[in-house]
């Protein structure tokens, strides 16, 4: 058994990158909305959006909306 942990113990000492901790890859999306930011269903879309994305674990994302107001 001591055979075992001090082999375990020499092995991540040899490979000390396995203990680090991963860092993300990070990701922009961008998000337009064709109407103004007080619609409602605009209001409901984006907090879907951020959601679905804030939920997973693979990347650090960044989220940047805009809205181009085309019904003027």
């Amino acid at each position: 058994m001591k055979v075992f942990v001090y082999s375990l113990l020499l092995f991540f000492c040899l490979h000390p990158d396995i203990l680090q901790a991963q860092e993300k890859e990070k990701k922009t999306v961008l998000v337009l909305y064709s109407f103004g930011q007080s619609y409602p269903a605009t209001v409901q879309w984006n907090k879907g959006i951020r959601e679905v994305f804030n939920s997973q674990q693979d990347f650090e994302i960044t989220i940047n909306t805009e809205h181009l107001d085309l019904s003027k």
